[in-house]
């Protein structure tokens, strides 16, 4: 059975966007979804023997220096398809229009990632959200942070507008 989600609405318009915030939510989005892929892959493709330690690897500039100041971070190996994975959630993420609003890219009124590319995202979401939770809480915790205040704000916006825009 499909589960049907709530959409948000496009607020960009509606909302003053700081560009330092909106480029801090998509820094933290893409640290977020970088653990969330190192935990997969260290979890389910272990007997991979082409892996490639995560500081070895071509990353944005932020993302490579969040890498280096913790050495735990910079020690993950990551599998081809998984490192593949990434780099195209962070492509994703760069040219997201609701970063600094949104919840969820399964909710996005403007979907960006095809259908194939969403099952592959899935597993990793699944598998590692709950584990995030033991092995980075902090990040966890400020995960969740974000998706309540930017609950509250999409909820406080279509009351004032009379439903989703």
């Amino acid at each position: 059975m499909e589960r049907r989600y709530k959409r948000f609405p496009i607020l960009r318009k509606e909302l003053h966007i700081d560009e330092n915030k909106e480029r801090e939510c998509k820094e933290f989005e893409k640290r977020i979804f970088f653990l969330m892929a190192a935990v997969y892959c260290r979890d389910n493709h272990a007997a991979k023997e082409n892996k490639v330690t995560a500081a070895d690897l071509d990353f944005p500039e932020d993302i490579h220096n969040w890498l280096l100041r913790n050495k735990r971070r910079a020690n993950y190996k990551l599998c081809p398809e998984c490192y593949e994975l990434i780099q195209n959630a962070f492509r994703h993420t760069e040219k997201c229009p609701h970063s600094y609003y949104k919840t969820f890219c399964h909710e996005c009124p403007t979907p960006c990632y095809r259908k194939e590319e969403q099952a592959k995202m899935l597993p990793i979401m699944h598998h590692s959200g709950k584990r995030l939770i033991k092995e980075h809480p902090i990040y966890a915790l400020n995960f969740a942070r974000n998706l309540i205040k930017n609950n509250s704000l999409i909820r406080k916006h279509t009351k004032s507008n009379g439903g989703i825009a």
